[in-house]
Parts: C-alpha cells; structure tokens; sequence
C-alpha cells in the first residue's frame, strides 16, 4: 500500500514539473556571429539568465518564473573578438504564461524575435 502511494506521487511530482515547464515562459539565444560568445547575460527586473558560452552556430534556451516582474530584457554579449553588445530590448510581464522569445547575436547586432515571430532589430551599444 505504501509502494502504491508512492508511486502516485512521484507520477503526480511529473506531471507538475511537465506542467511547469511547457507554462514557463522562455528565451533562446542563437549565436549567428563568426565568433564564440564567452559570456551571455539577459536580464529580467527579477532575475538573471546566464546562457554562459556558446559556439558559432550554437543555440540555447533557458525558462524563466511566471513572476519575473515587468520591464524590458538587458542583454550583455561579449565575443572571442574582444567585441561587447549591451542594450535592452522587448518587453515581458507577469504570467507570460508560454511565451517563447529568440535573441539572434551577430557580430554587430541583436536581433529579438517576439512570441508571434516577429524580429526587431535591437539598441545595442557596441563597446
């Protein structure tokens, strides 16, 4: 009886966390530079994704908390070529339930795809 329960609720512990992870909202970050990117930082006013280094070519995608505040994204992008790209761009809020973003990072700009697919070309300033 107790073996029964417990697997009950390890079942039902799965299925929350399935439920968690298609609800969180979520940024990809894809590297379109010819240089790696050694450090990779977007900011929420909550929380603070690092996405650490990716590859030319590499893509990576983290979930962030339905509570996450109310803002725009900061970004911080530093390249093997000694390039940086800092800036902010797109806007988030409060139980975004699924919403799904896409940071594209080439060596002179940002590109921010929203949730319908639709690209922006970001401020960025360029160090």
């Amino acid at each position: 009886m107790f073996l029964k329960g417990l697997c009950y609720a390890f079942a039902f512990s799965i299925i929350l966390y399935q439920v968690y992870v298609i609800t969180s909202p979520s940024i990809s970050l894809l590297n379109s530079s010819d240089s790696e990117i050694v450090q990779s930082n977007i900011g929420l006013s909550n929380d603070k994704l690092s996405f650490g280094k990716l590859q030319d070519g590499e893509d990576k995608a983290l979930s962030y908390s339905l509570l996450s505040g109310s803002g725009e994204y900061t970004y911080y992008f530093r390249l093997s070529n000694d390039t940086v790209l800092t800036g902010t761009c797109g806007q988030f809020k409060n139980f975004e339930v699924s919403k799904r973003v896409i940071f594209l990072i080439s060596d002179k700009k940002v590109i921010y795809s929203n949730s319908n697919g639709e690209p922006h070309v970001c401020r960025s300033t360029r160090v």
